[in-house]
């Protein structure tokens, strides 16, 4: 099959005889078009290796295309190509017609598809300093809201897939999900083309629980986006201007809503049996990325303590750029999450107490700088139950709890 498969592509495919542009281009079109069906259809255990090599002299020059329809069904194919060639060759390309500002959107788009499932493919692990997760994060930052769309679908399958670890590309997948996946325009008609707002939103709302049940790591993981969370939704407020200041001081009103959207999804999940080993779903080096998961950090509201320290982290670093209203959210929602905390609960844990801790300390310098008298009035909720919160015994709390598991293990 696949050599009689080469033999029509070839002829089909051929224009070394013909003089006419638009002919040539139609023939180049439709020998990928078959080539591109012939490759969904093989295994990729196929033994027809020195066959299937051919196939590039047929991809490669129509990458380079002057017709641009020639140039997207070429990297469309090349992409599917790249599974049963030598990937090590043909990501870079890929990665450079991704990279190339000065091709159009659609063959961009194609070959980050392609890019992504050659990365599924992989033994390999990415976390936040990979070259790919600052390519994927430009791309979800891009002024064309189509190829942040697509961007945003490969980043969904890379972290279910357990090739993607990052708390930056989850946090701007939480902020995609209620921005632009919540104002769809009536241009789109479809929900099943790739780069519809209305098929991305269908996706992240089964991702963020898919996501979170396939493992305890991928839940603090998403628990740990808050922080940047915050900052980039406070930051891209504070920095737009003239027509949009409106429209992102409203995703800044959501805030509130992504946090709690987070807790809930990291709560309903945790009592799921999410794996704790590595399984088929996250398998490949994840020993270079442990993360250190608190005990029964979903019950009695120490999840909202984990992400109120976040919160506050976040609300001291960019104090300097916070506008009043925003500062009025935020100290808001610090109040609201402590309510729910059981802060006699953490003193049975060394790891939540240090996080109660770090809450206060953090606390008592935000009472220090925030004048507004709001934004305070929400701070000064926090004082009663902080009060309880001796950092002073920390160590003593810590060192109990070392000592009760060391008798328990030699009894």
């Amino acid at each position: 099959f696949v050599r009689c498969m080469s033999e029509a592509i070839l002829e089909v495919g051929c224009v070394t005889d013909c003089t006419n542009i638009e002919e040539s281009a139609s023939r180049q079109i439709r020998a990928l078009a078959i080539l591109s069906i012939a490759l969904e259809n093989l295994s990729i255990t196929t033994k027809q290796k020195s066959t299937l090599q051919g196939f590039s002299d047929t991809i490669l020059p129509c990458v380079t295309s002057d017709n641009v329809i020639v140039r997207q069904a070429a990297v469309s194919c090349l992409g599917k190509y790249a599974l049963f060639a030598d990937r090590e060759v043909l990501s870079p390309l890929l990665l450079e017609v991704t990279q190339n500002e000065r091709e159009t959107i659609e063959v961009r788009a194609q070959a980050l598809l392609g890019l992504c499932d050659l990365t599924v493919m992989a033994d390999i692990v990415y976390d936040d300093s990979a070259e790919l997760c600052v390519i994927l994060l430009g791309f979800l930052k891009h002024s064309e809201v189509a190829l942040a769309i697509v961007a945003a679908e490969v980043c969904a399958k890379l972290l279910l897939s357990g090739r993607l670890h990052s708390c930056d590309i989850l946090s701007h997948l939480v902020i995609t999900f209620f921005s632009i996946c919540g104002s769809v325009e009536d241009e789109y008609d479809g929900s099943s083309e790739v780069g519809c707002p209305r098929r991305l939103g269908q996706m992240l709302s089964l991702f963020f629980s898919a996501y979170c049940i396939c493992h305890e790591r991928n839940r603090m993981l998403l628990l740990q986006s808050i922080k940047p969370l915050v900052k980039k939704t406070i930051l891209i407020s504070h920095n737009a201007t003239g027509k949009q200041k409106k429209e992102l001081a409203a995703l800044a009103s959501t805030l509130t809503k992504m946090v709690d959207f987070v807790i809930s999804t990291v709560n309903t999940t945790s009592s799921d049996g999410a794996r704790e080993d590595g399984d088929e779903l996250q398998e490949g080096k994840n020993d270079d990325m442990s993360i250190t998961v608190p005990d029964n950090y979903s019950a009695n509201g120490m999840t909202e303590l984990y992400v109120a320290v976040s919160v506050s982290e976040a609300l001291l670093e960019i104090y300097e750029d916070i506008s009043v209203p925003n500062l009025r959210i935020v100290c808001k929602m610090l109040a609201s999450l402590t309510e729910t905390v059981d802060f006699d609960a953490a003193k049975k844990d060394c790891t939540l107490w240090k996080q109660a801790c770090a809450l206060k300390r953090i606390w008592e310098d935000l009472e220090l700088l925030v004048s507004d008298h709001y934004a305070y009035a929400s701070l000064d909720k926090l004082r009663d139950p902080l009060e309880q919160v001796d950092a002073d015994v920390n160590s003593r709390i810590c060192t109990k709890i070392s000592d009760d598991d060391e008798d328990i293990l030699e009894d």
